[in-house]
């Protein structure tokens, strides 16, 4: 299973792809600051920076 973090803009019509793995991933939220993602995998949930970087 692969799975991709992707960003989608509205005004633009266009997504990028900020993270892609192996593992499922679901749940992408946004942290309150607005700097990260938060996701779920595994039952766990990891920070990805949307400065670069693994979460």
């Amino acid at each position: 299973m692969r799975s991709s973090v992707e960003i989608y803009t509205l005004e633009t019509d266009t997504s990028r792809v900020v993270w892609q793995t192996e593992q499922l991933v679901e749940a992408p939220n946004w942290s309150p600051d607005g700097q990260s993602l938060v996701i779920n995998g595994d039952g766990l949930l990891y920070r990805l920076p949307l400065s670069g970087g693994e979460p």
